[in-house]
């Protein structure tokens, strides 16, 4: 019995993962909402339902995005564990050459810890200038807290 439940569980998610991936390619292909239900109302697939309409369209494709953002999130969280890893591997390969006072080991050191501080998001942002003829100085705005302060800083 509890086989049974089981594998009509799995058929039914297989389907939902069918019609939210079929959604979101006609999402990317630009239709609206409304347009997607129509379509898929008009496909034939017995995975959408008749009443298949433009809110049931709007949630298979945003929990289709919030599941590829997670998938994403978590892929890029262990990219950056890797790269971690790696920097690391690269550091005790200079310990000998930083303990025997080596100039460019010593370098090299320095910039895996950059590398490691960049990639953590520990350095403060660059402030980044743009001059212009006349002397006008331009300011990155995304070093600001406020749109006002931005305004401050470049005497708009």
């Amino acid at each position: 019995m509890h086989k049974k439940i089981a594998n009509r569980n799995k058929l039914a998610e297989a389907r939902s993962i069918e019609r939210r991936g079929m959604a979101v390619a006609y999402r990317l292909k630009g239709l609206g909402y409304r347009q997607i239900a129509q379509a898929m109302r008009d496909s034939g697939k017995d995975f959408v339902p008749p009443k298949y309409d433009e809110a049931k369209a709007f949630r298979d494709v945003k929990q289709e995005l919030d599941r590829a953002i997670k998938e994403n999130a978590e892929s890029s969280e262990a990219l950056r564990l890797t790269e971690l890893m790696r920097l690391d591997r690269l550091l005790m390969a200079c310990e000998r050459g930083i303990a025997s006072g080596d100039a460019k080991t010593i370098n090299t050191a320095i910039r895996i810890g950059e590398s490691r501080r960049r990639l953590l998001g520990m350095d403060e942002p660059e402030r980044q200038e743009l001059e212009v003829k006349g002397g006008m100085t331009i300011v990155a705005p995304d070093q600001f807290e406020t749109a006002e302060e931005w305004q401050k800083q470049s005497g708009r």
